[in-house]
């Protein structure tokens, strides 16, 4: 395990930083060695862009990759046992590499990219059917963060996924990912991702061919056409730092770190 420091503690989670890249050194060993492909996403890609170090606010980390090296890397993470780690599949929709036993909990969030159709409108239906599947996952939804029709909309499919077990719902959505309106399976979206984030839809030969990027001293891959990603994200001027105002941590990753820590106990 190589040797991180995170000096920048503006916001009080360097240490947490830390620990999360102790976590990404494991996990990238693991594929490594199992020769399983991955690309560095979201706030971890655009820190390595910017000026190889975690973005200071940034209290997790993104990964994303093809749904055949998912299904690969899980087979081997559920082969392995291990006194340090484990793949959590049950913290809603997306799958995440779990520290044990830290506090707070530390996770790598894998975004998995799967098949959509080359048609417009069976795109916008696969989407649809997704996030309203996200909606019945959730488990405490924040109603700040929506207007008010999203307040009515995840409103209802929250209290639609009540009816169904979890194991059901999970089903329903590892169903629409993988099988749903996948047409010539020409393009790729990551399925998994947010709202806006599965709406992202790219050529499916976008995540073939991988590079690195130094982040805190040590390599990481990367996807070679990882640009394209961070301008649909971020916008061309990615790598100019948001305003102060938005320089914040995510309430969402609290949630998510107290509902692992329940789970754990």
């Amino acid at each position: 395990m190589n040797e991180h420091r995170v000096l920048n503690d503006e916001y009080g989670i360097a240490s947490m930083q830390n620990v999360l890249l102790d976590a990404l050194d494991i996990l990238d060993s693991i594929c490594r060695n199992h020769g399983i492909q991955y690309s560095l996403h979201g706030g971890t890609l655009l820190g390595a862009e910017r000026d190889h170090h975690m973005i200071p606010w940034d209290d997790d980390i993104d990964i994303s990759m093809r749904r055949d090296e998912f299904e690969r890397l899980r087979t081997v993470l559920n082969k392995e046992t291990s006194d340090v780690y484990y793949l959590d599949e049950r913290t809603l929709w997306i799958p995440r590499f779990i520290i044990k036993n830290t506090d707070p909990p530390v996770f790598i969030d894998i975004l998995i990219w799967d098949f959509i159709s080359e048609k417009r409108i069976e795109q916008k239906l696969k989407i649809l059917v997704l996030r309203a599947l996200q909606g019945m996952l959730k488990e405490t939804i924040d109603y700040s963060a929506y207007n008010l029709i999203g307040k009515v909309l995840v409103g209802v499919t929250h209290y639609l996924g009540k009816l169904f077990t979890n194991r059901r719902k999970h089903a329903f959505f590892h169903y629409a990912a993988t099988k749903l309106l996948t047409g010539n399976k020409e393009y790729i979206h990551r399925s998994n991702d947010s709202y806006r984030g599965c709406s992202y839809i790219m050529d499916k030969d976008y995540m073939n061919d991988y590079t690195e990027l130094e982040l805190e001293g040590s390599q990481y891959m990367v996807n070679t056409r990882y640009h394209e990603f961070l301008i649909m994200e971020y916008g061309q001027d990615y790598l100019t730092p948001p305003p102060e105002n938005k320089r914040v941590l995510s309430s969402g990753h609290k949630a998510i770190r107290k509902s692992i820590s329940s789970k754990q106990k």
